[in-house]
């Protein structure tokens, strides 16, 4: 004979607990088959068993029995109720031999209360093993059932360590003290807390752990102990600590900052400003708050804070920038701008911080600096004048002597000396027509005094011609007026002693600069050359002597190059003195 099974569990939560007493029919009347329920047979007097089971099962069972094949075992498993309501899992099996037969139920009915409950337990351990937080199981005097892995890894303690024991039987003395009145809390109240408990680890640092504690009590009401989870917070709580220093600082740093600033959002509103804000602007600080950037900006450069306040959100950076600021009373003032978009996490835009500074002060600084330097640049200009029209009168009194000289070489000497003269003055001139007033334009310079020896020694421009090589240099007048004398010197002998008898030449003028603060200056004509046995260091004139002490002068040296006519190189240094108050 074949027999098939079919196997119904059910353990879920009854729909409803059944009323006593319940009669069943004829069938049941055997004290055996029912004194599993704890019901006598007197108190059965309905042939009904819905009150038994959970109604749901009877009726896939009924179902189950009517659909299935002859000789077929039908076995479930659920929850039965006994006189006092309380359930427990049983196993019940009926047989059917034919399909015209009525479903018979045919306790006794096995209990598998104890099977049932270890599997629960092995459940309920399988998911305490994969918790990560510390849980932990505790009878009424605090010590420690059972524990999970994450307490072993927490503590580096094995269970046999652990179980059985109280807390400050193996954990930190100040952690075991947090642990028991938190433990006595607990199961005074029967409700279930939250505390904070520290303990110092083994390197000094303090560990946190947030403690959720949880009563257990038996279905009379009676504590049985207590279930504690336990989460290490530490870095989390480094972490909130951290947050809270960096916000404290910021605040401090914000609201007292000496700049004011202001936090925009993207429609222009102020979301946020500090008190150096309020101050600059005439508002209150809640005053501001919700206004836009055009309640304190100058209406004429709306249009240029719109496109700005576009462009930062666009990606655009600006430097700082100038603005025109109306305070409440609409006073307007100059400020200073810096500005940067913040975003969020993902790098969304956020709002605009804008740090701004009054600069009314400086402004008005400024000006009466520009106003100085106005009047000081005035003053230099006319110095220089006035020195250059003074060298002019001194050379203009030798031209007056000269008059009165029938001596060739004496009137010779006096010419010379106008053109020294000259030169110096040049120098003067030069810098009260130049836009710096503490640098002469070299160059240019040596073009003009060439001009003048030109004219003053009447050297016709087509029979000794001049060519210049000179790179854009700047000399102060330290550097720039013995330069002069000693071009003024060579070209002058140049065109009096190279040419003689209306002989044609030329002469080649170059400037140049060479490493750090050096520069070479050569003068260089085709003439007849130096007479022989020439030596400048021991030359009786005053022009090659004045040459010589001019040199020294700006720390040079001159070279003599006779194989094509003559060429004087000098390497001199551009002078730099220090500022002279």
């Amino acid at each position: 004979m074949n027999y098939y099974i079919i196997s119904i569990k059910s353990f879920a939560p009854m729909e409803f607990a059944p009323k006593f007493p319940i009669e069943v029919g004829e069938e049941f009347r055997d004290m055996n088959r029912i004194s599993g329920f704890g019901i006598v047979s007197q108190e059965f007097r309905i042939s009904d068993v819905k009150g038994l089971y959970r109604p749901a099962l009877n009726s896939a069972f009924r179902g189950l029995i009517a659909e299935s094949p002859p000789k077929t075992i039908v076995q479930t498993e659920s929850h039965r109720y006994n006189k006092t309501g309380l359930g427990s899992p049983a196993t019940m099996k009926d047989e059917k031999t034919s399909p015209a037969e009525s479903p018979l139920l045919r306790p006794p009915l096995d209990d598998i209360t104890e099977r049932f409950l270890e599997e629960r337990n092995a459940q309920l351990l399988s998911m305490i093993e994969a918790i990560s937080d510390i849980v932990y199981f505790k009878d009424l005097d605090r010590r420690n059932l059972l524990v999970n892995a994450a307490f072993e890894r927490a503590f580096g303690l094995g269970r046999s360590e652990i179980q059985g024991k109280k807390d400050e039987e193996f954990l930190p003395l100040d952690l075991a003290e947090s642990c028991r009145r938190s433990d006595e809390a607990v199961l005074k109240s029967g409700r279930t807390l939250r505390f904070e408990e520290r303990m110092t680890g083994p390197d000094g640092r303090e560990i946190v752990y947030e403690t959720i504690k949880t009563p257990l009590i038996d279905p009379d009401k009676r504590g049985l102990g207590l279930v504690g989870v336990s989460r290490d917070m530490t870095v989390r709580r480094q972490t909130e600590d951290a947050l809270r220093d960096s916000e404290e600082r910021f605040r401090s740093l914000f609201e007292h900052a000496n700049d004011a600033v202001f936090l925009i959002d993207l429609n222009g509103v102020h979301i946020r400003i500090n008190k150096k804000a309020a101050d600059m602007t005439g508002y209150n600080t809640e005053d501001l708050v919700g206004k836009t950037t055009h309640d304190i900006v100058a209406p004429g450069e709306h249009a240029e804070a719109d496109h700005k306040l576009q462009g930062l959100i666009e990606g655009q950076t600006f430097p700082l920038y100038e603005r025109t600021f109306r305070k409440k009373d609409g006073t307007e003032f100059p400020v200073e701008i810096n500005v940067a978009l913040i975003r969020d996490g993902e790098g969304r835009p956020l709002c605009v911080q804008s740090i701004v500074r009054d600069i009314t002060d400086r402004k008005r600084k400024e000006r009466a600096l520009r106003t100085a330097l106005l009047e000081k640049e005035i003053l230099l200009k006319e110095v220089h004048h006035r020195v250059k029209n003074n060298m002019q009168v001194v050379s203009s009194l030798l031209s007056l002597q000269k008059q009165f000289i029938n001596d060739p070489a004496l009137s010779e000497v006096l010419r010379e000396s106008q053109r020294r003269i000259k030169s110096m003055a040049l120098v003067h001139e030069k810098l009260y027509q130049s836009r710096d007033l503490s640098q002469v334009a070299f160059s240019n310079y040596i073009h003009s005094l060439v001009a003048h020896l030109v004219v003053s020694q009447q050297i016709q421009e087509d029979r000794i011609k001049v060519h210049f090589n000179l790179e854009d240099l700047f000399f102060d007048i330290q550097t720039a007026v013995p330069c002069g004398l000693i071009i003024n010197e060579l070209v002058s002998n140049a065109f009096k002693h190279a040419f003689p008898k209306n002989r044609p030449g030329e002469i080649s003028i170059r400037l140049k600069r060479l490493a750090g603060d050096s520069f070479l200056l050569a003068v260089k004509d085709n003439g007849v050359g130096l007479p022989d046995g020439f030596s400048i260091e021991f030359s009786q004139t005053m022009g090659m002597q004045l040459i010589t002490l001019l040199s020294e002068q700006l720390e040079g040296r001159i070279e003599i190059d006779r194989s094509d006519g003559t060429e004087f190189r000098l390497t001199l240094k551009d002078l730099r003195y220090p500022n002279r108050l």
